[in-house]
């Protein structure tokens, strides 16, 4: 597990941070950003955004679609 904090940084800054520790800190010690997980190629180095309500529903949890407010009507 991994906790940090930086003064004046958002929630956008300390994940660019993160995802720059997770791909140092594989390739200094297996010598690359390449993993593999349940035979997936995984690069660790390149990280794609989603919203997480999106991962649910594209995932297959089909009751959760109706829990989960649709991001374009969700109020702030």
């Amino acid at each position: 597990m991994l906790e940090f904090y930086q003064a004046y940084a958002n929630y956008h800054d300390l994940m660019a941070d993160y995802r720059g520790v997770i791909a140092f800190v594989a390739q200094e010690v297996n010598g690359t950003t390449i993993t593999n997980f349940n035979g997936v190629e995984i690069d660790l180095s390149k990280w794609t955004r989603q919203l997480w309500s999106r991962r649910f529903k594209n995932s297959g949890h089909r009751k959760l679609d109706r829990l989960l407010p649709s991001p374009r009507t969700s109020k702030p």
